[in-house]
């Protein structure tokens, strides 16, 4: 087991319910009623991994008013507990920015920069970044890339905001 993460569409009307609400519990109530309805996109355990193939940076060190970054970890939270899941949300608005942002990256140029011993020495999630697997993780987080940068554009062509949950 462990940390995976799950991309939700969801509308302005329900980003600002679930504000209001502030309850983990109550949040992943709603997260549920959404069940098969809503679109989702999940990465499993790769989001530090493509947080830092697109930012540099690990996770835990998100770059404050970067859309790439926000499309990994969202923009905001809805409580600060750390001993609850991790969920976050970007507005439509965000995930405007934040689809121009996936849609302009060089990932010819990323792919190069590529260093499975960098992930490793900077700790990113999960433990796995081994230069003899440098082809197969490459593979797997452009792929996790072309899949969230396909639903960014899906939820901005339908003016939708995020839920981003960790757990």
């Amino acid at each position: 087991m462990g940390m995976t993460v799950c991309y939700t569409q969801a509308n302005s009307s329900l980003l600002n319910t679930l504000q209001v609400a502030g309850d983990p519990e109550e949040i992943l109530e709603q997260l549920e009623a959404l069940g098969e309805e809503a679109e989702s996109c999940y990465l499993d355990k790769m989001w530090d991994g493509l947080h830092c193939f697109l930012t540099g940076a690990s996770a835990g060190t998100p770059t404050e008013n970067d859309p790439l970054s926000e499309a990994v970890l969202g923009k905001g939270h809805f409580f600060e507990d750390e001993e609850s899941d991790y969920m976050a949300y970007l507005m439509p608005e965000d995930v405007k920015k934040s689809a121009k942002a996936l849609d302009a990256v060089d990932l010819e140029r990323r792919k190069a920069a590529f260093s499975p011993k960098d992930f490793q020495e900077k700790e990113i999630y999960p433990a796995i970044w081994l230069e003899d697997d440098r082809d197969s993780l490459l593979e797997e987080l452009v792929e996790n890339f072309n899949a969230l940068k396909e639903f960014y554009r899906a939820a901005d062509d339908s003016g939708k905001g995020i839920l981003i949950s960790i757990y």
